[in-house]
């Protein structure tokens, strides 16, 4: 992954390029400044900072690193926040741009940043943060190098600043409609009579006009099937392995009516519009849960010919050629790595659910689309996971950066879709 956020000592970070955040002055700041004079060797640091001479916002200056676990340290004198209408963000964009091109005309392959301005200096944090990943984005578009913004200790406020409030208030709004959804449905039956139909034509076949005890035994021997034998749909496609629906009463007992089985199913139709879907019904209704309802005249073999027919990696390529993006404008927003990404487009790699998502972002999908690409990797967004609905608001509100994404992930305390 290019680019990652971390909570350390900048003074401690190994990287190629240590950005400090410098006073304009020849002269020791507080914070930052101060602490990577002390670590690098005050005096020797000090001395290399005099020949730069004074830095006026925007611009920077390298010296050696000397003390550092790093070769050099880039100095770049941020603007003070002065309500906006002075040029401020054009100053701070300077500081990053200016930053990243020296680290690379010096050979680095990495670099580490506080993040510029938003202390001391007064900047807005969701605007420090926008103004940090675009600079990072459209530098990784032409260069490879490791970028890290590491966040000192614990932090006053939350890194992405009002993106986080922001995001919080969706999150409650998603899991309170979730819960409203999963409490007012009746007994899990569909809303569309076309489903319920469909559905209990597929256990009706199941009947029979036998005995009691043939109807028993027939039953006892189709539960075996159902609940302890998982059905091989998963492995013929690619899906992950499912995790099993659990009623209210534990698992079913044998003996137990049909008519119970088939409420058991319409539960799990309810639950796969939330993403819930699980192997806890007939083949043609886990068709229906995972693939949405099919046309009345298209059997279950010719769905899955339509879903699966080509690999993923095909797709993908379809995608890009649709949106009219260039491979790179879509492995940097995503954070993906150009080795990495040539190889998912070689098929020389299955993709994680994180990259997957990382990948929707990069190629700009709306939600629709992006579950259906999730689902021909075998994969779902979940309403219960905090990632997932993060995501979700950033794809609703078309910001399409997996930085910022994963920024806004690390407020919350959960792994970056980098990570997976």
């Amino acid at each position: 992954m290019p680019f990652s956020i971390i909570r350390n000592d900048i003074t401690i970070v190994k990287a190629d390029a240590i950005v400090n955040t410098a006073n304009p002055d020849v002269a020791i700041g507080d914070g930052v400044d101060a602490a990577i004079y002390k670590a690098a060797g005050e005096d020797k640091l000090f001395a290399a900072r005099r020949e730069i001479g004074v830095l006026e916002p925007g611009e920077v200056g390298i010296t050696p690193a000397f003390d550092l676990d790093a070769k050099y340290i880039i100095h770049a004198s941020g603007p003070w926040w002065e309500g906006g209408d002075k040029g401020e963000a054009e100053l701070l964009r300077k500081c990053y741009d200016k930053s990243l091109i020296l680290a690379a005309e010096n050979g680095c392959d990495s670099i580490a940043f506080p993040l510029l301005a938003t202390g001391t200096y007064g900047f807005p944090k969701e605007l420090g943060i926008q103004i940090a990943v675009d600079a990072f984005t459209a530098f990784l578009l032409d260069h490879e190098m490791q970028i890290t913004l590491v966040v000192f200790g614990e932090y006053a406020y939350h890194v992405s600043g009002k993106i986080f409030d922001d995001v919080k208030s969706f999150i409650d709004e998603e899991y309170v409609s979730a819960a409203l959804e999963d409490e007012y449905q009746y007994d899990g039956i569909p809303e569309e009579p076309m489903e319920y139909m469909q559905c209990e034509a597929a256990f009706s076949d199941a009947e029979t006009d036998s005995d009691a005890s043939e109807e028993s035994d027939e039953e006892d021997e189709f539960d075996e099937d159902w609940e302890e034998e998982p059905s091989d749909l998963s492995d013929e496609i690619g899906f992950p392995e499912p995790n099993y629906i659990k009623t209210q009463g534990g698992p079913r007992e044998k003996g137990k009516n049909k008519r119970g089985i088939f409420a058991n199913a319409m539960k799990a139709m309810s639950a796969a519009r939330m993403g819930k879907a699980k192997e806890s019904a007939p083949m043609e209704c886990q068709a229906e849960m995972m693939f949405g309802t099919a046309e009345k005249t298209q059997s279950l073999d010719d769905a899955l010919k339509e879903m699966y027919t080509d690999s993923f990696e095909k797709h993908l390529q379809q995608l890009i050629n649709k949106k009219g993006l260039k491979n790179s404008e879509i492995y940097a927003a995503a954070n993906i790595s150009k080795q990495y990404f040539s190889k998912l487009l070689k098929g020389q790699v299955k993709p994680s659910k994180e990259k997957v998502l990382s990948l929707a972002v990069g190629l700009r999908l709306n939600l629709d689309e992006t579950v259906d690409f999730l689902r021909l990797a075998g994969y779902a967004l979940s309403p219960i996971s905090q990632t997932d609905v993060v995501v979700k608001y950033f794809i609703i509100h078309e910001d399409y950066n997996v930085m910022k994404i994963d920024i806004t992930l690390f407020d919350y305390g959960l792994d970056p879709l980098s990570k997976g």
